[in-house]
């Protein structure tokens, strides 16, 4: 009896992982178990990616989603038992779609993989790596209508081997459908009453579902002040005399956790929907950095006008990075 009991503690919490992660209309899109009109592209290949130049590893017509983009390069490569360094930080990643000459998403790749301090272990919703072979991996569905391309650019000085696997769905999409786009903005605080840019100000209409946060703080405080930063949403506002909203008074409440300040054990965690994936402050160091997330998919925000959203820091100096991805009804 006892094992059919935890039996059914297993089978029931696979279920509700499943429920939980791939809801009807949100990260899958439609219910996994339809028969579609469609039909799928799944490639595996490989590029040489030569110094300082760019690479199209996907170039397709009609409409359809991408599903799954993974990637990886020559990585941790080892000459005479050391290391000869990391080439995934040195690449750049572009997203261009229905044939616009203006990239939907223009980034770095750690930073859209959601490892902004370079090959770590992943584990959320959107993103996945094992972080120890540098293996970038997302899934995150990415509409088009016309068309879609994919660049990547190797802003190093030496040549790599990139390795690159997608999967594009080719199926008839609604008159509505939304594009994906992404907003990467660094910032170096000096002045703690300097606004820092989390998403600036976006037009039209769309829907945002959340940012990567990472954040280097020179001389900390065991109290960790840096983290009790204000972030203002403001979300289709009229007038001058608008207020923000919502509005949140501290990061990690943002993010869906809590009380950091009083943390004596301050360890990473990983969440589908949220998380604090890396922290790196060694003992009696004043210096750290830590990188967290949230996505809004279970709770979505929508806009109609515009969005934008910034947080006010008590910590400076400090230096801020953020990637936030969004819908859009444009390309």
């Amino acid at each position: 009896m006892k094992s059919k009991s935890v039996a059914r503690i297993v089978i029931g919490w696979a279920v509700c992982m499943l429920v939980m992660v791939w809801p009807e209309g949100s990260v899958s899109g439609e219910p996994i178990y339809l028969d579609e009109e469609a039909t799928s592209d799944l490639e595996w290949s490989r590029a040489k990616l030569h110094a300082e130049k760019s690479v199209t590893i996907l170039n397709t017509e009609g409409e359809g989603v991408i599903r799954r983009i993974w990637l990886t390069t020559n990585g941790p490569s080892q000459q005479k038992g050391k290391s000869s360094g990391s080439m995934i930080g040195s690449l750049k990643l572009r997203l261009f779609w229905d044939g616009s000459e203006t990239p939907a998403v223009e980034a770095p790749v750690c930073d859209f993989f959601n490892q902004p301090f370079g090959p770590q272990a992943v584990n959320n919703v959107f993103c996945m790596s094992d972080g120890k072979l540098e293996t970038c991996c997302l899934y995150l569905p990415m509409p088009f209508k016309k068309s879609a391309r994919i660049e990547v650019h190797n802003n190093g000085k030496k040549a790599c081997v990139l390795w690159y696997e997608y999967c594009v769905v080719k199926k008839k999409l609604p008159a509505n459908v939304l594009y994906l786009h992404a907003q990467l903005n660094t910032t170096e605080v000096k002045d703690i009453a300097s606004p820092v840019p989390v998403l600036r100000e976006v037009r039209g209409r769309g829907r945002y579902l959340g940012t990567h946060f990472s954040v280097e703080v020179p001389n900390v405080t065991e109290d960790w002040l840096w983290y009790r930063s204000k972030i203002n949403f403001w979300i289709d506002q009229e007038g001058k005399d608008s207020q923000p909203s919502p509005v949140y008074y501290a990061l990690d409440d943002f993010i869906g956790s809590g009380w950091w300040n009083v943390e004596k054990d301050r360890q990473p965690f990983e969440f589908p929907y949220f998380g604090r994936h890396h922290i790196s402050h060694k003992e009696n160091d004043t210096e750290l950095s830590v990188a967290f997330y949230r996505y809004f998919i279970q709770d979505p925000l929508w806009f109609k006008k515009d969005i934008s959203i910034f947080l006010t820091t008590r910590k400076a100096p400090c230096s801020w990075r953020t990637l936030s991805y969004y819908y859009l009804d444009t390309p």
